[in-house]
């Protein structure tokens, strides 16, 4: 679809230095930031677990506060009795050993600072759409509030990877208030489709499976045309969609002035607008604006 090869620029907002940084020492015990080292905590379980533990908790927080946000978006889409862009919402939060093998593969220092500043999916969010369209639409609703700061923005929706994975990342800073102090807390949030999760839950099976065969077949260029094929088969879905929702409005407004209140209406003009508007979008109109727009004139016939 050609809007999405349109996409808008994305600022990604600057923080200070100060901001940047999680302040370790303030959330561990004194004696463990005096020295961080992840090896030397590691071979102490209790004290490793005293010290990870706090860290851990903030970056819950963290994903906790970011899943309640899309829950309220969720919410609002319910109270206007409009179809919802999430379809549904999944979370994870790294294990100690998982953060530290990630330290330990792009090679930085093995301590809690350089985890918290080096690593921004500590905690994940996986966020699951219905259609491409509701993946950005997603990605604006958190990038217009105002104490969320945006880190980094990845399209791979656009722009596949080469293997045939596509997905909206993004990386945001939240702030949390933890043991009395507020911290921006980075969280990652994986946005995608159903079919788009449904294709790189496979692909990883597959790649989980291979790693047990003695003779393993590469799948790669299959499950590339596949990405291809799935992509290609949800714009037409989403097309579909549109048009549907495009003739029903339009019938609404033919059969407009037959209707009881239209000659209490103080704003007919209004929505005569609203549906010229909408009737002249073709192809770059968005589902949701006709739902909205049929949301706004069932209100006024109430």
């Amino acid at each position: 679809m050609e809007e999405q090869g349109k996409q808008q620029e994305i600022e990604i907002e600057e923080v200070t230095a100060q901001e940047n940084v999680i302040a370790v020492r303030d959330l561990v015990p004194m004696r463990a930031a005096m020295d961080d080292s992840m090896e030397r905590i590691a071979d102490m379980k209790d004290q490793f677990s005293q010290t990870i533990d706090p860290i851990l908790r903030m970056y819950n927080a963290a994903m906790c506060a970011t899943t309640a946000r899309l829950e309220i978006i969720e919410d609002e889409f319910k109270y206007r009795k409009l179809r919802c862009p999430i379809h549904h919402i999944d979370t994870r939060l790294k294990s100690a050993k998982s953060i530290l093998g990630k330290l330990q593969k792009k090679d930085l220092d093995l301590t809690l600072s350089a985890a918290c500043n080096n690593i921004y999916d500590i905690a994940g969010i996986r966020v699951v759409c219905s259609y491409i369209k509701d993946v950005y639409l997603i990605r604006d609703r958190l990038m217009a509030q105002d104490d969320v700061m945006i880190m980094q923005i990845k399209d791979y929706i656009e722009t596949p990877k080469e293997n045939g994975y596509r997905s909206l990342h993004m990386v945001i800073r939240v702030p949390v208030y933890f043991m009395n102090k507020k911290q921006l807390v980075p969280v990652e949030l994986q946005i995608r489709t159903l079919a788009m999760d449904l294709w790189a839950s496979l692909e990883h099976d597959i790649k989980y499976k291979c790693l047990y065969q003695t003779e393993t077949e590469n799948f790669s260029e299959e499950l590339k045309e596949c990405s291809r094929l799935i992509y290609e088969a949800e714009e037409k879905m989403e097309m579909t969609c549109f048009v549907a929702v495009h003739s029903m409005l339009l019938t609404m407004y033919e059969n407009l002035s037959d209707m009881p209140f239209y000659s209490a209406l103080e704003d007919a003009t209004g929505v005569h607008m609203t549906f010229t508007a909408i009737s002249s979008m073709g192809d770059d109109g968005t589902a949701l604006s006709l739902m909205i727009a049929a949301d706004d004139l069932t209100d006024i016939g109430c």
